[in-house]
Order: C-alpha cells, then sequence, then structure tokens
C-alpha cells in the first residue's frame, strides 16, 4: 500500500467530500486489497473497517429502507413496473464496502 493511496482513502473516508469521490476510493481500495493478504492486515492496523461499517449504515439523507418490490433489483427489472432500475451511488458505495469487508473477512487470520 503506497501511503499516499492510504491517505487519500482514509482521508475520504472519514470526511467524504461526494459520493463520486467516495465511490472511487473505494474502489481503489477493494482493487488494492483483494487477493493480498498483507496489504488486508495493512489496511486493517490503519483501521479501515469502522470507516467501512459506516460506508453501510443507511445515510441520514436517505429515510427510504430498500425494497426490492417497490424499486426492483440494481440493474434488474423492477417486479411492479419492469424498467430496468440502475443502482443509485449511495447503493454503489454500500455493495463496495461489502466486497471489501467480505474480503477482509476472507483473509488469514489475524
Amino acid at each position: 500500500m503506497t501511503r499516499s493511496l492510504a491517505a487519500s482513502v482514509l482521508s475520504e473516508l472519514q470526511n467524504p467530500t461526494s459520493s463520486s469521490a467516495t465511490l472511487s476510493a473505494l474502489t481503489h481500495l477493494k482493487n488494492e486489497i483483494i487477493g493480498h493478504d498483507q496489504k488486508k492486515e495493512a489496511w486493517i492496523l490503519e483501521g479501515i473497517a469502522p470507516l467501512l461499517v459506516r460506508c453501510i449504515s443507511p445515510s441520514r439523507r436517505e429515510s427510504r429502507a430498500f425494497a426490492p418490490k417497490a424499486h426492483g433489483l440494481a440493474n434488474g427489472p423492477n417486479t411492479v413496473t419492469g424498467e430496468v432500475v440502475q443502482p443509485t451511488e449511495e447503493e454503489r458505495i454500500r455493495l463496495q464496502a461489502i466486497i471489501i469487508l467480505g474480503s477482509l473477512a476472507q483473509g488469514q487470520s489475524w
């Protein structure tokens, strides 16, 4: 892990500047750690886990709960109208954070 990548990812997750910047930081982090147990350990020691948990927690702005029946599946047909529904940026952020947490969980025993 490069110090500049770590600093920018940690900074963005601690104090998000925008949804797109957060999504970008998470994507970089995911690509950095998947398949690399030593990098996973380094990120855990940097304190990434609580920041990822914060990413998957519902935001205060978003008061509605995700309801597949009403909103449709991401990139799939809406079960009510049949239209294709794209995931929101918040849903994409949550997905990236969940993938990262899963990858961390599959790493070596700490």
